[in-house]
Order: C-alpha cells, then structure tokens, then sequence
C-alpha cells in the first residue's frame, strides 16, 4: 500500500495543503479553527496518514528525537522515571533513544556518539558517582552539542544548568514530623557514604523539623553506612555496633530505602521490635518496600513524574534554543505502612 501524501489529507478534507499542515502540527496555529483542525485530524487518522520526519526536518530544522543517557546499575530505579519520559515524548509526537551508560564507560563515547544523531535535546540522569565524576571531567564537551541539556539529578548542586529533581528536603521535614507525632524523640539517623546533594538536603529537612520541637540532634545521632545498592547487603554493620553498645534510640531514620531494609533485619536479628519497640522510615518508596514485613513508612519520590517533566522543560528548551538554568523540584509524599 502507498504511503498517504499530505496533499491526499488535504483533498478529502477540502482543505488547501497549506491549512492541512498547519492543522496536522503537534502546536496548534491560531489561524486555524479548532474545528477545522480536528476535522483535518480526523481525516488525517482515517487515511492512515503519517507525517514524513525527513519533511519536517527540513522544514523546521527539528528531527523529533530526543536522548537520555541512564547509568546501567544493578537497581534500576529510574525504570518509573524512563517510563514517564518515554510515554511524554510520544504524547508530544517525538522520538526517545536511551543510551544506557556503565560508570566504567564515561561519558566521552555518548558524546561523540550524539554528534552523529540527528538529535533535538539531551536528559542526563546522573545519580551514580562516578558518572557525575565524568560529567564535570567532561562538561566542556556536553556544551559543544549545541543542543538544550537537562539534567534528573539531585546529586550535586548544577547553579549553571536545567535541572529536575525531587523536593528532598521537604521529605526530610515530613518523616521528622511523621515521627515526632508518635513521640518517637530519640532517633538514628542512617546515611550512604558520600558527599550527596540529596543526603544533605534530607539530613536538614530531618534536622529542622525537630529543632521546630527545640530539638537537637547531636552528632552521635547519625550513622553513615558504606553498603552500596549492588551489594544488597543484608544487615547493617554500623548499626549492628550501635546495638550491641546499648545506644538508646525510638526510631530510624534511612535516607533511602535500600539501608532501611537492612535496618529492618539488623533491628530483627537483635530483637528489636518494629514498629512497637523502634519506628523505621525509609526514603524513595521502591517496589520492596510493599514486600518487606512490616512494610516500610517512606517518603515517595515521584520518579514517573519527574521523567514526564523533564520532557516538557526540554521541549520547552528546543523551542526558545536554549536551557536555561533553574531546578524544578517535585512535591514528596510520605507513605504511612507498618513499620512505623
């Protein structure tokens, strides 16, 4: 079967070419009536016609592509956030290519590699360090694509770049609350190793909702962790030895959800009841959250939504020709469960 031309829409809709077009553009032209466009759409669908990509491209000097690079981890937790991105980029009538990346690869080869695509704009997901390590290396040659780059990440601080992350701190605030609601005054706070913007950020939303109680957490409160995601580490080491020196504590507190469930075991194998003796709260809301018993109190990033937005900004940076540089952050929620 051929393919539908434009000029074909264009006759059964007895409409000139020229309003066809105009009618068939994802942005709708005001010089053309809403019901002479969904009139022309309805014809269009009805032939079967699909607009020519090369057309357009040389038309608009867009290809309707957009990339993201996502880091290749054993947790793939940016699978809701790669969903939200790819169904957006359809809905706005674009293509995604996803470049998965091994931190041992840098970002060089995806550099040189979007040279040669036909590419509209770039989203960079960078949680992982080392990636981010490459990303600052390699800075001067993400400029040069001369193209709008956003970033999902929250990391590290970007002042000078488009970025979209989750509202960490105000998560931070919601578990201090959570737990002071339930008198649980005494907590432990448990973090990754590493210098993380998101760490920080749900460290002092944690910290001041307790100094809103006149509060303060000292030092000996915090418990920084070396477990990794890839290790799936089944206890906590760290707070195995608070345990076992009989530091008094009501509640944990784990920045992300990984090191809660550790925590969950290590407070098990120690006899520690949760939620009756000590309270956990979590950060994330993975999938194992629902599987783990009890089940975990945590924050929820919205990742589905963060992928949806970061989309939206992008074309909205494809359009104007370039990014410019502001952080939208995404409302948390906290997700009352069991353990807490």
């Amino acid at each position: 079967m051929s393919r539908v031309s434009l000029a074909e829409v264009a006759r059964v809709a007895g409409v000139g070419k020229a309003t066809a077009s105009r009618a068939l553009s994802p942005r709708d032209h005001p010089d053309i009536a809403p019901e002479t466009r969904q009139h022309v759409r309805a014809v269009a669908e009805q032939l079967g016609y699909r607009p020519s990509r090369t057309a357009q491209a040389l038309r608009t000097g867009r290809h309707r592509i957009l990339s993201l690079v996502i880091p290749l981890q054993d947790w793939a937790w940016w699978a809701p956030m790669l969903q939200g991105a790819a169904e957006e980029t359809r809905r706005r009538g674009y293509n995604l290519l996803v470049h998965p990346l091994q931190p041992a690869d840098g970002i060089g080869a995806v550099v040189q590699e979007l040279k040669e695509l036909a590419v509209d704009g770039l989203i960079m997901v960078t949680p992982d360090d080392s990636l981010d390590d490459s990303l600052h290396e390699n800075r001067w040659d993400l400029k040069g694509l001369n193209m709008p780059v956003l970033y999902i990440d929250d990391t590290r601080d970007r002042p000078d770049d488009l970025r979209v992350c989750a509202a960490n701190r105000s998560g931070g605030v919601l578990v201090g609350r959570h737990l002071l609601a339930r008198e649980r005054k005494q907590p432990l706070i448990i973090e990754p190793a590493g210098d993380f913007l998101y760490v920080r950020d749900r460290r002092q939303g944690f910290i001041d909702a307790f100094l809103e109680e006149g509060i303060v957490l000292t030092p000996d409160r915090f418990i920084v962790s070396g477990e990794t995601y890839a290790q799936e580490q089944a206890l906590l080491p760290a707070l195995q030895q608070r345990i076992q020196e009989g530091v008094q504590f009501d509640a944990v507190f784990a920045t992300s959800d990984y090191l809660a469930i550790s925590a969950l075991r290590s407070l098990r194998q120690a006899g520690i009841r949760v939620p009756q003796d000590v309270s956990v709260v979590g950060f994330d809301d993975e999938r194992a959250a629902l599987l783990v018993d009890p089940r975990l109190t945590t924050v929820r990033q919205p990742l589905h939504q963060m992928g949806e937005t970061a989309v939206q900004l992008l074309l909205d940076a494809v359009t104007a020709g370039e990014a410019r540089s502001a952080v939208h952050e995404l409302d948390v929620e906290l997700v009352f469960r069991e353990s807490s």
